[in-house]
């Protein structure tokens, strides 16, 4: 709430102020010069420390939200990019679930526990995750498609993972029918790079 206060004070667009969403915890949206939405999150166990910027101490970039078609089939690209299925996150009478995932050899929590422990264990985590949000019956739909920001008119552009063996990730994903957008090669001055899509058009710069 504070935050929220503070960085309405500086100009900052308030896209959803603080409060209980669902049974997932308390969290707020703002807007970047870009329009672009920053979801707040609050911790249950607070932090101490000096303030950083306007959200107080310790603030952690916590996820990368990107809506998918189907989830089964973002999850098995990303999974087979080698990250770890963290937690689902239901909400049926929005119609819409949350699924996550990471760099990280963290113990899980059990699909069963509460969602409420499960977004607070996740809150806590202190790497980035990647949120994949689907909205019920895209999946079914031959014609739905999500704007990857890469046509006309541009905007979010792409997520990043280092990795070690380009060629080979590249490569295998070719076999798997995966499009590659750019094949493995250098750029300027700043090493090797490769872009390859998601199911649902998104670029991945490897």
């Amino acid at each position: 709430t504070t935050a929220c206060a503070d960085l309405e004070k500086s100009g900052v667009k308030i896209v959803r102020k603080p409060g209980p969403f669902a049974d997932v915890g308390s969290i707020a949206f703002v807007a970047d010069p870009d329009g672009y939405w920053v979801e707040l999150i609050e911790r249950v166990a607070k932090s101490s420390g000096p303030p950083a910027g306007l959200l107080g101490p310790d603030p952690v970039f916590a996820q990368t939200m990107l809506r998918v078609k189907d989830p089964l089939k973002s999850l098995a690209f990303y999974q087979r990019l080698g990250m770890k299925y963290l937690t689902c996150f239901d909400f049926p009478d929005l119609k819409f679930s949350l699924y996550f995932l990471a760099y990280t050899n963290d113990k899980t929590p059990e699909p069963e526990e509460e969602q409420l422990k499960r977004s607070e264990w996740l809150s806590a985590r202190r790497y980035e995750t990647l949120e994949l949000t689907h909205n019920y019956g895209t999946e079914t739909q031959a014609d739905f498609a999500y704007h990857n920001g890469n046509k006309d008119p541009r905007g979010f552009g792409h997520i990043g993972i280092i990795c070690s063996d380009i060629e080979g990730t590249v490569g295998s994903l070719a076999d798997n029918g995966y499009e590659i957008v750019r094949k493995p090669g250098p750029f300027r001055d700043a090493g090797d790079i490769a872009f390859v899509a998601d199911p649902d058009g998104y670029w991945v710069e490897l």
